[in-house]
């Protein structure tokens, strides 16, 4: 499979997300069952998505343009081709398991002559293992905007940081291992 020959924009940073690859979300009931995660024109409401056994986070790192254009996989990334081109598909809702719902955002990469090299789901709250996400939004206008919102989360000195436990501390009392809650109320390990 060949990727897109381009120069990585060495000069500007990646900007490194968590994301499952497409093949290790798939649909667990519906009409695609069996089918793994792919772009919006393939998707159905109401399919019913779980991760897979062996599925695990991976790192994919991004370069991003001053203008208008895919972004590309970066050199250090843990995931995809680097220099390929990446664009964002869509701004997925899944209904989980408890009736919370879960926002998503889906990113292809795709091959020199503009097929799908790969899929990339990138939650925007913490999916578990053995829980069905029941797709109910497929919303491709308004995946830049929410991709933006998480992009500028800014942090200044002094800010509380909430813990699991209910107490808060200052940011730049943080240290690796500590238990936070991060939107949603969802706690975290900080990394």
């Amino acid at each position: 499979m060949r990727h897109l020959r381009v120069p990585l924009r060495t000069r500007l940073p990646a900007r490194h997300l968590p994301v499952f690859r497409g093949r290790d979300f798939r649909v667990i009931e519906g009409v695609n069952d069996g089918d793994p995660l792919t772009d919006a024109r393939e998707l159905l409401h109401e399919d019913i998505y779980a991760l897979t056994d062996r599925a695990e986070p991976v790192r994919l790192g991004l370069i991003t343009g001053p203008g208008a254009g895919p972004m590309l996989v970066s050199s250090d990334s843990d995931a995809g081709t680097p220099g390929a081109a990446v664009f964002l598909d869509s701004l997925l809702t899944f209904m989980g398991p408890a009736g919370g719902p879960r926002e998503t955002l889906v990113f292809v990469e795709v091959d020199a002559e503009g097929l799908i090299a790969e899929v990339y789901l990138h939650p925007l709250a913490p999916l578990t293992r053995k829980q069905g996400y029941t797709l109910i939004t497929i919303d491709r206008d308004g995946a830049a905007a929410r991709f933006a919102a998480i992009a500028s989360v800014a942090v200044i000195p002094g800010t509380p940081i909430p813990f699991a436990s209910g107490i808060q501390r200052p940011d730049e009392t943080l240290c690796p291992g500590d238990p936070i809650l991060t939107r949603g109320n969802a706690p975290q390990v900080l990394r």
